[in-house]
């Protein structure tokens, strides 16, 4: 009886396809998302007196991890991702004056995570057809802030942040991948403090600026894309690799992941300061299976998400 919704017309095409259309009066924002058990798709549409809040909070355990809930859709209703997807952006993290992490035998974080990120834009590029960008090239010093920037004007859809982690225990070894968030995680903490060094600002400032961003969609969409990353990440280097430590999908402060207004991660592919994984990361090998799971994720994502644009 509010006038916003006038019909709604469903068309069975195969039976794997559908096309739902809801003829709207006057809208003022909608919003997707899907829920599990049953799985379902809900579109919630709001007239000019109402504006959805978003009150989910994600559902972090002990050790910090996000577990996944119903996760939002990002682009158009009934068309497959890959045809959404169509520009991504890559930032190997750190470069030029800031050499990141450095590992106990001088391996450095922003020569391998440049190696890398030039591995996955290949395969992206072939077995993908993306157009696919680095937030740098070479050995050049990019800000923080200036990263999420370029994604912007290159048009990004996904935006992937790779790192290398590190730690005073030289024993701590695995793969995490983060969205944005703010996080009661003493190490996730440590790691967003660490990775911000190149940035002026503090934690605190941080969370103040990711609390006014939390509203934005882009927060739960990312949170699917982290999963798939990290979930393939892991099944791709256990193939061939022992000792491979999940640590899941956590949330954290990081300054690169803000402002670049699509779903972006920071993957923090192995420890370079456990001398176990730092040996690896020297090898092309180990490299180059990095960018396999890598894409893997991504591609994961991308197929198994129907994407719904709310802009």
């Amino acid at each position: 009886g509010d006038g916003i919704l006038k019909q709604i017309r469903l068309s069975q095409y195969t039976q794997k396809d559908a096309r739902v259309v809801l003829d709207l009066g006057n809208i003022d924002d909608y919003r997707l998302y899907t829920l599990p058990e049953p799985h379902r798709l809900v579109i919630e549409v709001y007239g000019a007196k109402y504006k959805p809040q978003n009150n989910q909070e994600d559902i972090q355990d002990k050790k910090g991890n996000v577990k996944e809930k119903g996760i939002p859709l990002t682009q158009q209703l009934g068309m497959a991702g890959s045809s959404i997807v169509k520009t991504i952006v890559l930032d190997p993290g750190h470069g030029g004056k800031d050499p990141g992490a450095i590992g106990k035998n001088g391996l450095m974080e922003k020569d391998v995570t440049l190696d890398i990120a030039k591995r996955l834009k290949k395969i992206l590029a072939e077995k993908a057809n993306k157009k696919v960008y680095l937030t740098r090239e070479d050995d050049t010093y990019i800000g923080l802030n200036q990263r999420p920037a370029i994604a912007r004007g290159k048009g990004a859809d996904l935006f992937i942040s790779i790192h290398v982690n590190s730690n005073t225990k030289r024993s701590s070894r695995g793969i995490e991948t983060y969205t944005l968030n703010f996080s009661s995680d003493k190490l996730a903490q440590k790691t967003a403090a660490r990775e911000n060094m190149a940035s002026e600002k503090s934690i605190g400032d941080l969370e103040k600026i990711i609390r006014d961003l939390l509203v934005d969609s882009n927060r739960e969409i990312s949170l699917g894309l982290a999963h798939s990353v990290q979930n393939q990440l892991i099944k791709t280097l256990k193939a061939d690799y022992s000792r491979i430590e999940n640590l899941g999908v956590k949330g954290a402060p990081f300054l690169v992941l803000i402002g670049s207004k699509v779903p972006s991660i920071l993957a923090e592919v192995s420890f370079i300061s456990n001398p176990d994984e730092e040996k690896r990361l020297r090898t092309p090998e180990y490299r180059q299976k990095i960018a396999e799971g890598l894409y893997e994720g991504i591609k994961q994502y991308i197929s198994s998400s129907t994407i719904v644009a709310s802009k």
